[in-house]
């Protein structure tokens, strides 16, 4: 039995508390890419440390894909923002958000970028 929300469920209730968002979440890319199959996605908020390929690997694979290249990324981490900035928005990503966050500059960075 697991204690607690894990990172994406605390976000999921978040941003659907604070705005009309329909929120997916996904453990790792390859939840993620079955999610997209499955779904029409407006935004993508992605961590870059995830299990078995890197949140970037998984952007820049996406960025290739015609299917998926024009959905807005953006990317979450706790990895130095000096550093993985440039890095991230090299993969693609729109934006870059340092963990620790405010759940208001996540939800205000979503809204940026998902048509009303």
């Amino acid at each position: 039995m697991r204690s607690g929300l894990t990172a994406a469920e605390a976000l999921r209730l978040i941003l659907e508390r604070e705005e009309s968002f329909e929120i997916l979440t996904a453990g790792d890319t390859v939840d993620a890419e079955l999610v997209l199959q499955k779904n029409q996605v407006a935004l993508m908020i992605l961590d870059i440390a995830l299990p078995r390929e890197s949140g970037l690997e998984f952007c820049h694979r996406l960025k290739e894909n015609e299917a998926y290249k024009d959905i807005p990324i953006i990317a979450l981490s706790a990895y130095p923002e000096d550093i993985w900035r440039e890095k991230a928005i090299e993969a693609g990503c729109v934006e870059f958000i340092s963990k620790p966050s405010e759940p208001k500059e996540i939800f205000e960075a979503a809204k940026k970028f998902v048509a009303s």
